[in-house]
């Protein structure tokens, strides 16, 4: 939903079709940033210079947004990890693991 946002407003200021700009928005989010869009290219007036800060504005949020949703994710694949470890048997409560076996088991 963001970086269709980001199509329409850059699409609108300036000139390109929705999905460069689509593009150009997921390239920056990801950190890609290829280069082949740049917005602003054209001479600064003051207009622009407005623009320029709100775009700023718009791809540090949106570059937040990314950092955050990956967090999320590495999040849930730890409590995954964890999980599946302790089914299987291991301590997961240092940061290596080790096998629990109970004293009867060892016999």
């Amino acid at each position: 939903l963001y970086i269709v946002a980001g199509a329409v407003l850059f699409s609108n200021w300036e000139g390109w079709s929705y999905i460069d700009a689509a593009y150009f928005s997921f390239i920056t989010f990801s950190t890609i940033g290829l280069g082949d869009l740049v917005p602003g290219k054209g001479t600064l007036t003051d207009n622009e210079n407005g623009k320029s800060i709100l775009c700023a504005l718009y791809l540090l949020y949106g570059l937040v947004l990314t950092a955050m949703c990956f967090k999320l994710v590495q999040d849930d694949l730890f409590s995954i990890k964890r999980r599946i470890l302790t089914r299987l048997g291991f301590d997961t409560q240092h940061h290596h693991y080790h096998y629990r076996q109970s004293f009867d088991d060892r016999r």
